[in-house]
């Protein structure tokens, strides 16, 4: 299998393509989020304080897609490619898990619905993906990939190195206020106009 490679977050038919002609390769599509990358031309964006990357493509096996927050998108590309790579072979993900991966513990996490459904929409070019042709599309089940500091310890642990703590939210942090300021203002629109057609 080849790796899949990361787009940067925006909408259009030529990102909804690419989604799905990379799904077909290699059995998920990688998209960053508050990077500084833009896929509009002559966009000039800014960092987010927060980026995050996230998979599409998992959730037609019946397997969780997969975010992860407070990487450079190729680290976040290779991260979700090794999910991938223990998915093909028979040994996916669970929630809860902790594993050494490129010498450094990483756990899984289970994400409220409240999150993947919230008013900032942060997963909104799933929706637009799946959204096509279909008048309503169920939210999917996503795991959060939570990296370890280099002693081992997560972000919601006592003595866990604060920048680890400040690139990564997890649990009820994830539903407050950082995302008002992370989220790329574009994919704000997307849970109205994909989720669901006007009648």
């Amino acid at each position: 299998m080849t790796s899949a490679t990361s787009y940067p977050a925006g909408h259009g038919s030529e990102l909804m393509l690419w989604i799905a002609s990379v799904i077909h390769s290699h059995g998920i599509a990688v998209l960053n989020i508050g990077s500084g990358d833009c896929s509009v031309p002559g966009c000039a964006c800014s960092a987010a304080p927060v980026p995050w990357s996230y998979s599409i493509g998992f959730h037609e096996r019946a397997h969780p897609e997969v975010v992860v927050f407070g990487c450079e998108p190729d680290r976040a590309v290779t991260m979700l490619n090794w999910v991938r790579r223990r998915e093909l072979t028979e040994r996916p993900v669970s929630d809860g898990a902790i594993i050494l991966l490129d010498g450094n513990w990483v756990r899984f996490d289970r994400l409220p619905a409240d999150w993947i459904t919230g008013r900032d929409d942060p997963m909104g070019t799933w929706f637009a993906h799946y959204g096509v042709g279909v008048d309503h599309v169920e939210p999917p089940s996503v795991m959060q990939l939570v990296w370890a500091d280099e002693a081992g310890r997560f972000p919601d642990e006592d003595g866990c190195d604060p920048d680890v703590v400040a690139a990564q939210p997890v649990g009820a942090t994830l539903l407050g206020d950082w995302a008002h300021s992370a989220i790329a203002p574009r994919s704000r629109r997307t849970r109205r106009s994909h989720r669901r057609r006007p009648g």
